[in-house]
């Protein structure tokens, strides 16, 4: 019965053994644009986005969201291709039925934005707020669709407030933790590196 198990555990080992990725397989995995220009033999230009604390980096194909000078509102495009002092965005126009290149050089760029934490995290910033505000007024009109308190009057309970608010601000505690916006300037700059 010992061999028989012995047996099982060494076959089995030896089996997921054999399937192990490889680093270059992982990273491709995780973030392909990433993984391909770090696993090629040129090198790749990049924007590095360093602040206190780490760094954040973009390759061409990766989604960047930002606001440059003129601008009001955000931008959220992929990147085509990074230059030594520009970024360069696609835009496929219907009328022309062909892509227009647009370039921003990198001291038109005022604010990066962009999410740094896990899924769950993320989610919650969203979700949060949400299910704070339902349950909130789940229990506050509850005497309105409730056949048991029906004809109650409406009423504040306290631990309504405190379940609700709780979720609230957990979510926005969330939310603010996870969705970065950084001003270039002295402390957070912008910069165009290359692999290898």
């Amino acid at each position: 019965m010992k061999w028989i198990l012995f047996l099982l555990t060494t076959l089995s080992a030896s089996t997921l053994l054999a399937q192990s990725p490889t680093t270059e397989e992982l990273l491709r995995k995780s973030n392909p644009s990433m993984g391909r220009a770090l696993t090629s033999n040129q090198s790749v230009r990049y924007i590095a986005v360093d602040y206190p604390g780490g760094r954040k980096r973009y390759f061409a194909g990766d989604e960047i969201v930002f606001k440059a000078k003129g601008q009001n509102g955000k931008i959220r495009d992929n990147i085509f291709a990074v230059t030594d002092s520009t970024v360069v965005f696609a835009d496929f126009s219907e009328i022309t039925n062909q892509n227009e290149f647009v370039e921003y050089r990198l001291d038109q760029i005022r604010k990066v934005y962009f999410m740094n934490g896990s899924g769950l995290a993320v989610q919650a910033g969203y979700l949060l707020p949400v299910a704070g505000v339902l349950y909130f007024v789940m229990d506050f009109f509850s005497p309105v669709w409730n056949q048991e308190f029906k004809g109650a009057p409406l009423q504040l309970r306290s631990s309504t407030a405190i379940v609700s608010g709780g979720l609230f601000g957990l979510g926005a505690l969330c939310f603010k933790s996870t969705h970065k916006s950084l001003k270039i300037g002295n402390r957070n700059r912008l910069r165009i590196l290359k692999t290898m």
